[in-house]
């Protein structure tokens, strides 16, 4: 029996009833969503995200209020969002908010390649009780490397699908879009290519 597919319309949506300015800070603004989620849907209290129509979304805390059936969402934002009586769609932080729109987005232009190794930039640090530390970083195009670092030939040698994270190593097909984000071969064609979102149950 085939599977369901799962759009966004079939997520947990959040209703927003009041917006609660908070406290101005000089880069954003605290914000409380008050609310509740439609037809009873249930969810679990805790970080999540709400997503906007603009793809992008807000992240945060939702507090449940089971004996009421209203919920509050503790977040931030550079302004205050235009968000009263809309209706939208909540993310469990299982997964970002990039996840769902790098499978929305047309534009992501996903394409079918061979993974090789890149060279890598690696950093020392040392932390306040001693302890050396090593951080590795693909090297990006055009971008300079710091005087505390070295360059490591070929130092990025694999991937992580960004679903079912799988490794995708030296000679492994995968889907790459222009965001430098993979996806595995199942992944793609189960989820990515038919645009199923079905994925944040199912992994």
């Amino acid at each position: 029996m085939e599977k369901e597919r799962k759009s966004l319309d079939d997520f947990p949506h959040f209703i927003v009833s009041e917006v609660q300015p908070g406290e101005t800070f000089p880069t954003y603004i605290d914000l409380n969503l008050v609310g509740a989620f439609e037809n009873g849907e249930r969810v679990t209290a805790g970080v999540g995200s709400l997503l906007l129509p603009e793809r992008v979304a807000l992240y945060g805390e939702m507090i449940l209020y089971p004996h009421t059936g209203a919920a509050l969402f503790v977040s931030s934002a550079t302004a205050i969002p235009a968000l009263l009586g809309t209706k939208l769609p909540y993310l469990s932080a299982r997964w970002q908010a990039y996840h769902i729109w790098m499978i929305l987005d047309e534009q992501s232009r996903w394409e079918k390649t061979c993974f090789e190794p890149v060279d890598a930039i690696q950093e020392t640090y040392t932390t306040d009780d001693g302890r050396h530390l090593r951080k590795l970083s693909k090297m990006k195009p055009g971008k300079g490397v710091p005087d505390t670092a070295q360059v490591v030939m070929n130092g990025w040698d694999h991937e992580h699908c960004e679903l079912c994270n799988e490794h995708i190593d030296p000679g492994d097909s995968a889907y790459t879009n222009k965001d430098d984000l993979w996806v595995c071969l199942t992944c793609f064609e189960k989820y990515v290519g038919p645009k199923d979102l079905s994925f944040v149950d199912a992994l």
